[in-house]
Parts: structure tokens; sequence; C-alpha cells
């Protein structure tokens, strides 16, 4: 019994700390983290693997969060949101410039600073998730930038690779080893 009333008293204690943590990133006025490039590329083939991609860096490690869809999104928009991140004004005319000429039949972006609830980033993505699949990952570079990176493939494509991998592994399996000297 008494183990039981630890862990809860650990879970709401947990709890109290993410709550605190969250109200000090509303009171905060500055945004910590820069975005000091972002680049942006689309590939307009059919038969292309990778058919976009977006790297942004910052001077500190971004948080990212994967936004659920609700009623004020499109029904394939998918938001990304950098908390306490800021983009220069400039920055963001020349980021939204090269958004524009990027968009294709494969993908739309769209980058703009919010303010709240907290302030921050928001990164969106149009596609047909039939068509196009996306992940993400984070990285550090050899310097001091800190990003992520959104990779948008071709999702017939990644099928066909799939069943040639398998086939290619079947080969691989089922035929003698031949030493070559």
């Amino acid at each position: 019994m008494m183990g039981r009333q630890k862990m809860g008293n650990g879970i709401v204690l947990v709890m109290i700390m993410s709550a605190c943590n969250l109200m000090s990133m509303e009171n905060t006025s500055e945004p910590r983290t820069m975005l000091q490039t972002c680049k942006c590329w689309a590939n307009p083939e059919d038969d292309a693997l990778e058919v976009g991609g977006v790297i942004m860096q910052f001077s500190e490690n971004p948080m990212v969060h994967e936004l659920p869809s609700t009623i004020h999104t499109k029904k394939n928009d998918h938001v990304f949101f950098i908390p306490t991140a800021n983009v220069e004004d400039d920055e963001l005319r020349v980021i939204t410039e090269i958004v524009k000429k990027n968009n294709n039949k494969w993908y739309s972006l769209s980058i703009s600073r919010e303010q709240k609830p907290i302030p921050g980033i928001k990164v969106v993505f149009n596609y047909d998730p039939a068509k196009v699949s996306m992940d993400y990952h984070m990285f550090n570079t050899l310097g001091t930038a800190k990003g992520v990176e959104f990779r948008l493939s071709n999702k017939s494509m990644v099928e066909a690779l799939k069943v040639k991998e398998r086939s290619l592994l079947r080969v691989a399996m089922f035929k003698p080893l031949t030493v070559v000297a």
C-alpha cells in the first residue's frame, strides 16, 4: 500500500512540475531559440522517392510538437509547433517567398510566427496522405547549430522498394553461398 501512495505522490509531483514549466513558458516574453536558416526543396518528378523536405536550423535545441487535427485545420494539414522559437521579420519574409516558390503538386507548406497561447513558430504541411508520407527528426551539426528536418516521400515508391527488398532478402536466404577469392 505504501508503494502505491509514493507512486501516486510522484505522479502528482510530475504533473505539478509540468504545469509550472508551461506557466513559466507563458510568462516568457522573449523567445529563447532563434531560427537561423530554413531550407526547403521539392522534387516534381512522379518517380522520385523523396518529393520534398524542409531543414530548419536554430540557435538552441528546438522542441517540436506535432499538433492534433482540430476543427480549425484543413483535412490534410499536419501542424507542428516549435515553442519559444522566433524568427526575424526579414528572415520570415525571405522564407515565405522561398516557400511560395517550392509549393508543388506533392505538398504545400506554410511557416508562421505565433504569439498565443505561447510564442513560437508554426509549420503546416498540407499533403494527400494516400500519396505522401512524412517523417521528421532532430539533428546537431558539427558546429553549434541544432535543428529539425522534415522529409516527404512518395508513398507508392516506398511501397515498391519494400516489395523489392523482400524479394532480395528471399533470394539471399535461399541461394547457396559462393566464395569469391
